[in-house]
């Protein structure tokens, strides 16, 4: 688009440039948020402690959506190279099952693959 305008198009460089300055911005205003800011009085940080979300399920390369479906116990996981597999939505969860490959389909890298998934409105009934 900026080509389009007239407007030449940064360098590789430029644009890397401006996403790092971009980043140490937001990055700095959630931290002076997170601290208090100037001016306000510093308060003792806040415990936080996470908790797995399915525990004993093995780590998965490159999970990109999960979505429940409907009229299943089941969770689906998607997987950026094709992939979707399910675990019950009440565990165990330490093995996944495929229900769908589409790998020989899909082409990844760079920002391709396969993003998500959308169930049929019937999805429960057929």
């Amino acid at each position: 688009m900026a080509g389009m305008l007239g407007i030449p198009r940064p360098s590789r460089g430029m644009a890397r440039a401006i996403l790092a300055a971009v980043l140490v911005f937001v990055i700095g205003a959630f931290a002076l948020n997170c601290t208090g800011g100037e001016g306000e009085s510093r308060k003792a940080p806040v415990a936080i402690r996470l908790v797995p979300a399915f525990p004993g399920l093995p780590s998965l390369k490159q999970p990109v959506a999960l979505v429940e479906a409907p009229g299943h116990d089941l969770w689906l996981i998607v997987l950026l190279d094709g992939l979707v597999l399910s675990v019950p939505r009440g565990g165990p969860w330490d093995q996944p099952r495929t229900v769908h490959d589409q790998t020989p389909k899909t082409v990844t890298g760079w920002e391709r693959g396969l993003f998500s998934i959308a169930l049929d409105p019937d999805f429960d009934r057929n």
